[in-house]
């Protein structure tokens, strides 16, 4: 099973070098996608072996807008290479309970078996109470966190496949078939 995963970034050097060893563990350091919101050299010597795509910087006005639409078009694209894409913000980090999936890919292929086209997580706000605890050293993110709250702001879609793109909070049906014919799923311990 092949899957990418695609973030963008703006600067967010340190978050950027954490999503890279953690994607790159999950899914193969090739299989991982960076848009940089305008060049950034830094951005590519942080992700050695990632692709990288840079868009314009110099338009701010509608910039959400268009960096969904955007991002969703290659999302798109990758469908033609791979079995699903990972779409996630630079600042999260997906995690399988050890107790009910053996990685993350076992979960997403469990999940392919019942036609599953988007997947949703359970979303936590992290953060490390003790500011004398320095665990927040390496690229390592499930080492970090040692507190979190879970919250429906962070619960939203996080890959899909097939005409299925992840888009704001929810996953977007860009096919032509009636919606209801395809399932969107929250898998336990994601």
């Amino acid at each position: 099973m092949r899957i990418a995963a695609i973030t963008m970034a703006y600067q967010e050097y340190a978050m950027l070098e954490k999503w890279y060893h953690h994607y790159g563990d999950l899914v193969g350091y090739e299989n991982l996608y960076v848009v940089s919101h305008g060049f950034d050299e830094r951005h590519r010597d942080i992700t050695p072996g990632a692709s990288h795509i840079t868009f314009p910087r110099h338009q701010v006005k509608g910039f959400e807008g268009n960096r969904q639409h955007a991002l969703a078009e290659l999302q798109k694209s990758l469908y033609r290479y791979y079995d699903a894409v990972i779409r996630v913000d630079v600042d999260e980090f997906l995690f399988v309970d050890p107790q009910i999936h053996d990685s993350f890919i076992g979960c997403i292929q469990k999940n392919m078996k019942n036609s599953t086209q988007a997947w949703y997580a359970l979303g936590f706000n992290s953060f490390c109470l003790d500011p004398t605890d320095n665990a927040d050293t390496g690229p390592n993110m499930s080492a970090i966190a040692r507190q979190a709250v879970a919250t429906s702001v962070y619960s939203k879609a996080i890959a899909a496949r097939n005409s299925f793109v992840v888009f704001l909070h929810g996953a977007l049906y860009t096919g032509k078939t009636v919606f209801n014919t395809k399932a969107c799923v929250m898998p336990d311990g994601l």
